[in-house]
């Protein structure tokens, strides 16, 4: 027997199952070699050029976001409302804490360095102030950070920062 079921249907029964997070862009060409994924909720071109504000007690500072969907899904969340994270030192080069949100992990071995904001385990956060490498999803980068200038944002112990989006 030939099974033949429109993609249109396939597609809007995985949403409502919730195995699917996304959308069509209203762009799309019929012959489908315009695909363009985009987080749901969010109109395409709506947030293009918005920034990470990340709010601490020593200030705020900005991030660009990575092209990665987990990016883009970050995006999406804090267009809804600021985020807030607690975070805790890890080996003396980094920060790292739940962001409660499940991300798109696509994990490739990074080198890491100050500002380089990303996503381990799919659920957390890490924003270094020094170098590592490991398997990870990029997700954002504050420009020019130092060691030292993210170890003063950052601060020593425990630290509870607000993420927000800076539309420009």
């Amino acid at each position: 027997m030939d099974w033949k079921i429109p993609a249109a249907l396939v597609v809007a029964a995985l949403a409502v199952a919730g195995a699917v997070m996304v959308t069509m862009n209203k762009n799309d060409s019929k012959d489908g070699s315009d695909d363009a994924i985009i987080p749901p909720d969010v109109e395409p071109g709506t947030l293009d050029g918005a920034r990470l504000a990340i709010k601490g007690p020593n200030g705020t500072i900005y991030a660009d976001f990575a092209d990665t969907v987990a990016a883009n899904e970050l995006r999406n969340t804090l267009s809804k409302g600021t985020v807030s994270v607690n975070l805790r030192d890890y080996g003396s080069f980094e920060k790292v804490g739940e962001i409660g949100v499940k991300l798109t992990s696509s994990d490739t071995h990074t080198s890491t360095g100050p500002g380089d904001i990303v996503l381990y385990s799919g659920d957390q956060i890490v924003i270094f102030y020094g170098n590592n490498s490991w398997d990870y999803t990029r997700l954002a980068k504050v420009p020019d950070a130092t060691n030292e200038s993210m170890h003063t944002f950052l601060g020593n112990g425990n630290v509870t920062l607000e993420l927000s989006l800076q539309m420009e």
